[in-house]
């Protein structure tokens, strides 16, 4: 997955509560899309991607011109 990840764009990682809070609308939502989607997951054009080494998740965003 990590090569398909150069083609989208980098807008921040889980450590940042209020981007949890802007793109979910908290953290307890966050918590629920990845036991209902598991720890990598797309949602519209939110792409999330999880290192199990770091236990961090990364969000990009799909550029809507290239879907």
């Amino acid at each position: 997955m990590s090569e398909a990840l150069n083609n989208l764009d980098l807008i921040g990682t889980c450590v940042s509560e209020a981007l949890i809070n802007d793109l979910f609308g908290s953290v307890t939502d966050f918590a629920q899309a990845i036991e209902e989607h598991g720890n990598n997951f797309v949602r519209g054009n939110l792409v999330v991607s999880y290192d199990e080494d770091t236990d961090i998740h990364t969000f990009y965003l799909k550029d809507k011109a290239n879907e």
